[in-house]
């Protein structure tokens, strides 16, 4: 399944701050995106500290909650493309603590940071910058994964860009 979450940055005035200067709307179909820092948001969204931030977000998917990153491996089947890997073949983030990390769990996090962010992977931004829209483009065998997910996406992204646009500002100021 793929679903469509379009959405517009209002720079103007000072920065996007939250209702009316942010607008989200899901649509099913379409493709654009765009805005005045268009390859600033495009380039945060490929980043690992906001793919970090929503691979570790809990989401409930058919009576199961866990992390996002393992509900990612259970809907890719990754664990059949790590049979006769003693290490990975049952392999589960336990917690969300990236910097305590070992080698393994690191392996793991990178190789689905780029299953998430690859041209043709589980998340893509996008941007019409001839109209200043966003298209974030969700792919997923599953219809809920792809809605919570895409949900999840957009909220640690947009929150990440507001937190410092205003930030910026008030530093300015």
């Amino acid at each position: 399944d793929t679903l469509h979450l379009t959405f517009m940055l209002n720079d103007e005035g000072g920065g996007a701050t939250g209702g009316s200067d942010l607008l989200a709307q899901l649509v099913v179909g379409g493709d654009s995106g765009g805005g005045v820092n268009a390859n600033k948001m495009i380039e945060l969204s490929k980043s690992r500290k906001i793919v970090s931030k929503v691979l570790f977000e809990k989401i409930k998917i058919q009576d199961k909650e866990d992390f996002i990153a393992n509900h990612i491996i259970e809907l890719l089947d990754l664990h059949d493309n790590w049979e006769g890997n003693e290490t990975l073949e049952n392999f589960v983030f336990q917690n969300d603590t990236i910097q305590d990390f070992n080698r393994i769990e690191n392996s793991v996090l990178k190789s689905l940071h780029q299953l998430f962010i690859s041209e043709e992977g589980i998340i893509n931004l996008s941007v019409d910058e001839n109209i200043g829209i966003f298209t974030l483009k969700t792919l997923s065998p599953s219809e809920d994964f792809a809605i919570s997910c895409n949900k999840v996406f957009f909220d640690k992204l947009t929150n990440y860009y507001i937190e410092k646009t205003t930030n910026k500002q008030q530093t300015a100021y």
